[in-house]
């Protein structure tokens, strides 16, 4: 069965959505830090990452992800 629309589907979702992942986990962390500079680094890591996430669930809205409307869901 057929998972993505694109026959390179995961090679283009897959390191996006690890990178979101490992952006959220890594800015998190980072938000904690006693450092100053470390703080405004996790914030713009994590910036970016909820950016390159609103593109995705964007892509989801469209159906444009996977092949059924629920997975897009």
């Amino acid at each position: 069965m057929k998972l993505f629309k694109d026959s390179q589907g995961l090679v283009y979702y897959g390191p996006a959505v690890g990178y979101v992942l490992c952006a959220y986990v890594t800015g998190f962390v980072g938000l904690f830090a006693a450092s100053a500079v470390v703080n405004a680094l996790a914030t713009l890591l994590l910036a970016h990452a909820m950016i390159i996430a609103a593109y995705l669930i964007h892509e989801c809205g469209h159906n444009l992800v996977f092949v059924r409307a629920r997975h897009n869901a």
